[in-house]
């Protein structure tokens, strides 16, 4: 999210002269495209006659291409700088008319978008006038910044795709990855193809994913920020072998318990790093949602967590909620994010403070603020190829396939994966001559799909 500084300062006039720069070099590219394929063929065709002359004529003619290729990626640029020229003056101006409104009321505004009266007594015949006006200046800052974040993040995300193309030499690829604006089932493949050295994957399951979605629709919190906690708390475990269910997960699940019951009893525990007693404040907040675990001891409680982590999931996505009850330093996915670390007054105050500016802060909190910034990108990616169709995604595998050699296979490693959701394809371009490598082993096309866990079993007695 954009903090209220991002946007106040924004200079949507650079991006629109951008966006005259942008289109004068497609003109550029158009006319050259023009010159290669008509005026130099032309001439070529009617002076050079022999199989030398037709060899010219065909490199003119993948010159013609490259550059029809780069005129429609500059003609895009253009559309993206001026749609965010656009959309970035509306909602500065929205921005500035909302400010105008608090400041005439003589409201507080933080970096988030959190609106706050003037400390001290307030009259309590004009109370109900003065949240009412709080709550409309809140509501028209949320607009403003939501909206420039949604601008920001959607030129982001095209400009990522038109950075892959320059290696594409055919204009209907170009023209098919661009379409949707940038987001397109090929482009998010070329995305994802160009980061793999980014994040490393959410180390679970296909059905923990889907478990995910479960209970952050249950708790109505975000998916994205369920998913972004499964991340950062990654146990060492989840990074030695694929899926939960191995014997390096099972001695990790049981070296968690022991600390918990022996030398560390605040000892975070499942696959979100959930401690104990966060557990049971959920539990007992709670108690219809978990029949039967208010009664269980500490030990068969760690126990439960430990080997359910579905159950873990649904714990978490409601402490998610429950932090977001009290507003102060709340308003964003990210103030949720460093909250789940450290909820202490000293944290809201500088999340109210900086909003989702993480430069300002220290220690492990600047960490995990860097690292919700460094997944962005990757969990907007992941979150658009697992929504696609499986038949758009097998056919933008079959379109990079055809780009990369038998001999080597094409792996995208999405940030994340659902059932049945194909990552990967092998090459059917022809091998460089003369390079010999060893054979690849059969490929199926999709991620391994660990088998099903059997569901939460039922809570033991207490006692």
């Amino acid at each position: 999210m954009l903090t209220l500084d991002d946007l106040d300062h924004a200079q949507p006039g650079m991006w629109q002269q951008a966006c005259d720069d942008a289109l004068t070099t497609a003109r550029h590219c158009e006319h050259l495209a023009s010159v290669a394929r008509d005026e130099v063929n032309r001439t070529l065709a009617g002076a050079w006659t022999s199989p030398t002359g037709d060899s010219a004529r065909a490199r003119f003619a993948r010159h013609a291409e490259a550059y029809d290729c780069a005129a429609l990626s500059m003609r895009d640029l253009a559309k993206v700088y001026d749609r965010l020229a656009t959309s970035m003056a509306d909602a500065q101006r929205a921005l500035h008319d909302a400010l105008d409104f608090a400041r005439g009321h003589r409201l507080n505004v933080s970096q988030d978008g959190g609106v706050h009266r003037d400390p001290g007594p307030v009259d309590p015949a004009g109370a109900a006038a003065l949240d009412d006006r709080i709550r409309q200046a809140r509501a028209l800052i949320a607009a403003a910044l939501h909206d420039a974040t949604a601008a920001d993040t959607a030129a982001t995300d095209e400009l990522r795709t038109l950075a892959r193309l320059p290696g594409i030499d055919s204009a209907a690829t170009v023209r098919e990855a661009l379409d949707h604006d940038g987001n397109s089932a090929l482009a998010v493949a070329l995305r994802l193809q160009g980061a793999q050295n980014g994040p490393h994957r959410i180390n679970v399951p296909p059905e923990l994913v889907e478990a995910a979605r479960r209970a952050s629709a249950e708790a109505g919190i975000s998916t994205d920020l369920l998913l972004a906690v499964m991340w950062q708390e990654q146990q060492w475990y989840q990074n030695q072998e694929p899926g939960l269910d191995g014997p390096l997960t099972a001695l990790g699940r049981r070296s968690d318990r022991a600390a918990e019951e022996s030398l560390k009893p605040d000892k975070s525990l499942g696959i979100t790093h959930l401690k104990l007693a966060t557990a049971r404040s959920v539990i007992e907040a709670e108690p219809f949602r978990f029949p039967g675990l208010a009664e269980l001891g500490d030990a068969q409680l760690a126990k439960y967590i430990e080997e359910h982590p579905a159950e873990d999931l649904r714990l978490s996505a409601c402490h998610l909620r429950r932090l977001r009850q009290d507003p102060e330093g709340s308003v964003t996915d990210k103030e949720l994010f460093v909250l789940y670390a450290a909820d202490t007054e000293q944290v809201r105050r500088s999340n109210a403070q900086y909003g989702d500016d993480g430069s300002h802060r220290g220690a492990a909190i600047k960490a995990r603020s860097d690292n919700w910034d460094a997944i962005q990108q990757s969990m907007r990616d992941a979150d658009a190829w697992n929504s696609l169709p499986e038949a758009e995604r097998r056919h933008a595998l079959d379109e990079l396939a055809a780009r990369t050699p038998s001999d080597t296979a094409v792996e995208l490693n999405p940030l994340y994966a659902g059932p049945g959701v194909s990552t990967g394809a092998r090459g059917t371009a022809p091998a460089p001559p003369g390079l010999l490598r060893p054979p690849l082993p059969p490929f199926t096309g999709a991620r391994p799909t660990p088998a099903p866990s059997p569901g939460p079993a039922p809570v033991p007695p207490a006692g």
